[in-house]
């Protein structure tokens, strides 16, 4: 994984979870010529055994990427509009029944937000929501792709840096897996 930032997180101060983010960057996030271009992976590392909805997932991921807007905007000289950042999320019965060990519940949908250079675009993304068995913590991965096709032929950067987090137990919070 790449960085990792505990919430509250610095660009959405008013998501009120507790608990910590972790994201994995494709190798060709920045190349707005590759295929997986401004793809990545947002592991969010939750405390408490709320459920997530798909209402309460939409409506995180649009203060979530409309406080990225405003941080982008700032370092890189654009004025985003803020009406223009938008979540859609469904559940889903396609993805995986069980991760971890743990039943799992997923989601589906998009979000159309601000890339680093004050253009508009539509990321697909898939949810997975479980707990880990041995503390209240839901891990919730989302893999937020721009290509269709990437998100269908799940990108091997994705597979393997959740691979990854699945198996080091260093890179997860004291108690899970």
């Amino acid at each position: 994984m790449d960085p990792r930032y505990p919430f509250p997180l610095p660009w959405s101060p008013t998501i009120d979870h507790k608990g910590i983010e972790d994201l994995a960057f494709a190798p060709g996030f920045d190349d707005t010529a590759s295929s997986e271009y401004h793809s990545y992976l947002i592991v969010w590392w939750l405390e408490g055994s709320q459920p997530l909805t798909a209402d309460r997932l939409q409506s995180d991921m649009v203060a979530y990427f409309r406080g990225l807007a405003e941080q982008r905007g700032r370092n890189n000289h654009f004025a985003p509009d803020l009406s223009k950042v938008s979540a859609e999320y469904r559940d889903s019965d396609h993805g995986p029944q069980t991760f971890g060990g743990a039943r799992a519940k997923s989601f589906n949908g998009s979000v159309t937000l601000y890339d680093r250079h004050g253009k508009v675009i539509t990321l697909n993304s898939e949810v997975v929501a479980s707990m880990c068995p041995r503390r209240t913590i839901r891990p919730y991965f989302f893999p937020c792709l721009w290509s269709h096709a990437l998100l269908l032929s799940g990108a091997s950067w994705m597979r393997s840096a959740m691979a990854s987090n699945a198996v080091d137990e260093s890179v997860l919070p004291p108690g899970c897996w």
